[in-house]
């Protein structure tokens, strides 16, 4: 049997409209019900903004996660993770690497318009270089493994050139 497995997630939003704090779903045989199903799998959900809650403790955390403040601390456990929480946040390694979603977001539509000029560029030069025969492998790979700027830059000596001869010379 596979050890259980726990999916948590932590919403700032109600995703189930029950105003709860904690929903919590494993797997069931929808026609026998009755019938156990363990699997392991266990998903929570947990909203910091809801109301019902059985458990004082629970209640204290997810108001602690809501808020991040120490205004928000009501026992010693709470004060234990806004303790690491604080400590955290003014590591000096952590602020080097802490990325928000947006600034990775960012960085992968650049990244993406990137790869999309650079596959424009080496479909440009080939088209071109075509026009005079077979690409040589070896120039193949140097077109499918350059950066950006080379790539413009043998575009504009492939647009001048009169053969694949003459562009092989100048690159």
């Amino acid at each position: 049997m596979l050890p259980d497995l726990y999916m948590i997630m932590i919403t700032t939003f109600d995703p189930f409209g029950e105003d709860s704090m904690v929903y919590t779903f494993e797997n069931i045989c929808r026609e026998f019900p009755h019938i156990e199903y363990r699997d392991g799998l266990k998903f929570i959900y947990f909203n910091v903004i809801g109301k019902k809650c059985v458990a004082r403790a629970k209640k204290e955390l997810l108001t602690y996660l809501n808020h991040s403040k120490i205004e928000s601390v009501t026992n010693e456990h709470v004060a234990h993770i806004h303790d690491y929480v604080t400590h955290v946040k003014q590591s000096a390694e952590v602020r080097e690497r802490y990325m928000t979603i947006g600034e990775m977001m960012d960085r992968s539509k650049a990244e993406g318009e990137q790869d999309g000029r650079k596959k424009s560029l080496v479909e440009l030069l080939q088209e071109i270089l075509s026009d005079w025969g077979p690409i040589p492998e070896e120039l193949q790979a140097q077109l499918e493994n350059g950066d950006e700027e080379t790539l413009k830059r043998w575009t504009k000596l492939a647009a001048r050139a009169e053969s694949i001869q003459e562009f092989l010379e100048q690159i």
